[in-house]
């Protein structure tokens, strides 16, 4: 499994490009965005804050009118941090406002660090993979791997073991491509909730069809 993972991650690593294509229109262009300047624009970065939130599996208006709040009072921290490219510090801010999970604060983190003009690959190595239910879907049912819950703080050692136990597999590149599994999972490999609703087999465009263990289709 191993060598099978190191080729999947090649594979999701060399889709870099098509991805970021990706999020110019799904994020960034669809929020009115500028990539280039909403960390250094306030209202802009109150927009990208908006759809990471957007993204909460189950909607929580309470949760994310009090994370807003919170993030807004801390911005002008969250900046320069991002500028002295202090990740662990910013990962203390970011997880420690209420309403920010393991899943939404990853996120925010990976969008800056790899889309921004803050972009640094050097930085991203110390990024978590965010696990929502794509995330853990696929590396079940395609490599037999459990992740940890999505609920699971990113402090806890069961959460911060798995995340390092995916560097043996990335060539010394930075483990956060592996969120393109994301991807995969929304567009090649929907859910299948019954035996009535087995979802819809995009194997044959599926970018890690060769390797995937996945034995629910029928």
């Amino acid at each position: 499994m191993s060598k099978e993972l190191v080729r999947v991650f090649e594979i999701l690593y060399s889709k870099r490009k098509e991805m970021e294509i990706f999020f110019d229109h799904y994020v960034f262009e669809a929020m009115d965005i500028k990539k280039n300047e909403f960390i250094d624009d306030k209202n802009q970065f109150n927009r990208f804050i908006d759809f990471c939130l957007s993204t909460r599996q189950q909607p929580n208006k309470e949760y994310d009118e009090v994370a807003k709040s919170q993030l807004e009072k801390i911005y002008p921290m969250l900046v320069n941090l991002i500028k002295q490219k202090d990740i662990d510090g910013l990962k203390i801010l970011i997880y420690g406002t209420h309403g920010i999970g393991q899943k939404i604060g990853s996120m925010m983190l990976e969008m800056i660090f790899l889309y921004s003009n803050y972009r640094d690959t050097v930085v991203a190595k110390q990024l978590f993979v965010p696990i929502d239910v794509h995330i853990e879907r696929i590396f079940k049912d395609s490599f037999k791997i459990i992740t940890p819950k999505i609920g699971t703080k990113p402090r806890e050692k069961k959460f911060i073991a798995f995340q390092e136990s995916l560097d043996q597999y990335t060539s010394n590149h930075s483990r956060i491509y592996f969120d393109y599994l994301w991807f995969v999972g929304k567009m090649f490999c929907a859910k299948i909730t019954d035996e009535k609703s087995k979802g819809y087999k995009l194997c044959n465009y599926c970018w890690i069809r060769d390797y995937c263990k996945n034995d629910k289709w029928l």
